[in-house]
């Protein structure tokens, strides 16, 4: 059965409790120091067969949009970039003139998706992942392919205006 990317509703609002909790440790994230709870944050879910193979939430403050969770399993398999061209295509609003994201030192995958689709790193924030680590200790101290989990990488995508 193919993979079906559609809106987190409340009906699917338990199982991405538990693959939030599963991936992330938790049900919140700590990004550039600030805490983001994902349960009231609006998203796309990536189904297969009932289960979830990919989610990314987002926190929008209208002209600007963040992409606060980016998570998708197995990886490399397209899911991540299914999630993201959904969203840069259908639930930003014509208003948003700027997304951004925030990614750690290990995410190389992530950081290859996200370029790939026009983001510009922006600033890299040494020790924030340590700094994070403070407030949520389920941070691992080793993140993808065993690589020491220390920072924060930012990365922008200016929106062209129309006209």
């Amino acid at each position: 059965m193919d993979t079906v990317i559609t809106r987190v509703s409340r009906e699917h609002r338990d199982i991405v409790r538990s693959f939030v909790t599963k991936h992330w440790g938790a049900f919140f994230v700590i990004k550039h120091g600030k805490r983001f709870d994902l349960g009231a944050l609006p998203g796309l879910i990536a189904l297969r067969d009932g289960t979830i193979t990919g989610l990314l939430l987002w926190e929008d403050r209208g002209a600007e949009v963040e992409l606060i969770t980016l998570d998708a399993v197995p990886s490399r398999q397209g899911i991540g970039g299914s999630l993201v061209d959904t969203f840069m295509c259908e639930a930003l609003s014509p208003d948003c003139r700027r997304v951004s994201g925030t990614v750690t030192n290990d995410q190389l995958i992530a950081l290859r998706l996200l370029q790939k689709r026009g983001f510009r790193i922006t600033m890299v924030r040494p020790g924030a992942v340590d700094a994070a680590r403070e407030i949520k200790p389920q941070i691992p101290v080793a993140g993808v392919d065993g690589i020491p989990l220390h920072d924060e990488l930012d990365l922008v995508l200016v929106r062209s205006t129309r006209g």
